[in-house]
């Protein structure tokens, strides 16, 4: 192919060419998404925390501690692997324990595990979009790749080479970046709070503080869950996350549902994650589901037919609760009378469809959540199609 910039007819009235359009699309693209998902918790010189500051004053001498999950992960396990720890005071052997342990909870390598997979989708998005605009101005060759690239851009579709490393998504170009940026926040907020309890712990200070009694949380408030690439493994993390704190097996363990009296949309992600109001001790609160083919009545406390030409609607805030599968429901979750439940499957698109996994489920498949239901019963809904899902055609979130 040829390294000349590609020849286009000259526009009348200064309508923009499609190079043009691709060259804007990509600069767009590259102003909005970051380099990595930890860019400000990467940067050397940020400063410590107010909440890790209260606890440096016992150990001033001690090092700073790395600005990402990942980096924190190695940092642990090169420090158990090292000969010299053995010469460590106790104050600092203690500290590193802590550490060690929020790194290593089963919750925290969930989230290493997403924003490794983050990371990798934003050094493929940035590489095409660079390379992209290098081959329309004629500097370097276009490949076939980069051509494909182009044509979806300037079709509102996502490159073939970014779905190869991406989450499953509906959404057009425009919605699928939007959309990035958010799971991005999300995940770079929850990465703050655990970071800011590691260097808490590793100075020397308590998660309650002695004095105020303010929590410095590791974990969210309430979790996005179609932000995740993997909702399936997270909510295998929870139990896991569940099973060390009782001491007992995963395998013993099932997940009971209770719906919430609290909103289920998408609105401030940071706060959503920080507020330190109506968090739960047992299992996980989510947010973000749809409901295709029915609606929540926060009244009846159960599932209701839409209105005439609606299909999608909002569940609010999900309550997931591990318990003993031998164990009969608590009173606050799901009735056990199956005329009074629907079975509801919750898929991460609209498709529904995907690939058959090891489970036997398809790949887009992610649980059957139990959704309590009055004066209908389980066929009512089966024959709407009533399913959850992690995005809608309409938002493409």
């Amino acid at each position: 192919r040829s390294l000349q910039p590609r020849q286009h007819s000259s526009t009348s009235r200064g309508e923009k060419t499609s190079d043009m359009v691709i060259l804007d699309m990509a600069k767009d693209m590259l102003f909005k998404l970051p380099q990595k998902v930890e860019v400000l918790s990467d940067d050397p010189e940020t400063a410590p925390s107010a909440a890790a500051a209260s606890a440096a004053n016992k150990r001033d001498t001690l090092p700073k501690l790395p600005g990402s999950i990942s980096a924190l992960a190695r940092f642990i396990a090169d420090y158990k692997g090292s000969k010299t720890r053995l010469l460590d005071s106790k104050e600092k052997k203690e500290g590193m324990e802590a550490v060690g342990r929020i790194s290593q909870s089963a919750l925290v390598t969930c989230l290493r595990q997403e924003i490794d997979r983050f990371n990798r989708l934003l050094s493929t998005v940035r590489d095409t979009l660079l390379n992209v605009q290098l081959a329309v101005k004629g500097v370097q060759v276009m490949s076939d790749e980069l051509e494909e690239a182009s044509s979806a851009l300037l079709s509102h579709r996502v490159p073939a080479a970014w779905q190869a490393v991406s989450y499953e998504s509906v959404a057009s170009i425009s919605g699928w970046v939007d959309d990035l940026c958010q799971r991005l926040e999300f995940f770079s907020a929850w990465s703050d709070l655990v970071l800011t309890a590691a260097d808490v712990v590793y100075r020397g200070g308590g998660l309650v503080h002695e004095e105020t009694g303010v929590v410095t949380h590791v974990y969210p408030r309430s979790y996005w869950l179609p932000a995740f690439f993997f909702p399936q493994g997270f909510l295998t993390a929870v139990l896991q996350h569940h099973a060390r704190l009782v001491r007992t097996s995963v395998d013993s363990l099932q997940f009971g549902f209770q719906v919430t009296d609290r909103p289920g949309e998408v609105t401030n992600i940071t706060s959503q994650i920080q507020d330190a109001t109506n968090r739960t001790d047992v299992g996980v609160l989510v947010y973000g589901l749809f409901l295709d083919g029915a609606a929540w009545s926060p009244d009846l406390g159960s599932l209701v037919d839409l209105p005439r030409g609606m299909r999608f609607s909002s569940l609010p805030e999900l309550h997931l609760i591990p318990q003993q599968i031998a164990v009969s429901r608590p009173a606050s979750a799901a009735p056990e009378d199956p005329e009074q439940v629907y079975i509801c499957p919750l898929y991460r698109t609209p498709k529904r469809a995907g690939m058959l996994s090891s489970t036997g489920h398809s790949t887009n498949f992610v649980i059957t959540v139990n959704l309590p239901i009055k004066e209908t019963s389980p066929d009512f809904w089966i024959s709407r199609g009533t399913a959850l899902l992690c995005q809608t055609t309409e938002s493409g979130v």
